[in-house]
């Protein structure tokens, strides 16, 4: 099966800032800006057997007010998180990163990227884990590159001037100096990837 990454560029302190704040008036955003993502993600998880559905907007309900969160619904969860950082962030170029991809090509990524001392790994950035307290489980995976190392990292790849990169490989690394420019240009955004 092949997956995808979708990266974004989020505002970290915005993020901690609305997780257990109990302040619904961004759910009400959300809604009105990108209700068809609640919509599909609603209609991904109405025919889970195993678990009793939790709509999304419950589960973003859930993380704006700290919990309590239902223990069989971090993927729900999962998903409210992401539409949180599409709220607040920016949507990244990830064309490197869209189906059909594996878990293979993130590791190839990465074995090249540690190759020239790159000091974050892109694999850290699809299932490292939630930038915020929220339980996240099962199905896609979340992860975040801390800001501290993003000019060490842009600074190797800028430096490396690669001849003969397969394409594939060298629009990855484009994608990746566009990510990490784009978080720098803002104050404290952090680079934030969904995959699956």
């Amino acid at each position: 099966m092949s997956s995808a990454m979708v990266v974004y560029s989020v505002p970290m302190g915005e993020l901690h800032a609305l997780i257990g704040s109990g302040d619904e008036s961004i759910l009400e955003e959300i809604e009105s800006e990108d209700s068809y993502f609640l919509d599909e993600i609603d209609e991904i998880f109405e025919d889970d057997e195993d678990e009793q559905p939790l709509p999304c907007r419950e589960a973003i309900r859930h993380i704006l007010h700290g919990g309590p969160y239902r223990p069989d619904c971090g993927s729900v969860y999962l998903y409210a998180l992401e539409a949180l950082c599409r709220h607040l962030g920016s949507h990244l170029d990830n064309r490197a990163f869209q189906p059909p991809i594996r878990w293979g090509w993130i590791e190839w990524v990465d074995a090249f990227l540690q190759s020239i001392g790159f000091p974050l790994r892109v694999a850290d950035l699809a299932a490292g884990g939630p930038p915020v307290a929220v339980p996240c489980d099962s199905g896609a995976s979340i992860g975040w590159w801390p800001r501290d190392r993003y000019e060490e990292a842009l600074g190797v790849l800028t430096r490396y001037r690669p001849a003969g990169l397969e394409t594939n490989l060298a629009e990855a690394l484009a994608n990746v100096i566009t990510w990490l420019d784009e978080a720098l240009a803002c104050e404290d955004d952090c680079v934030v990837g969904v995959y699956g």
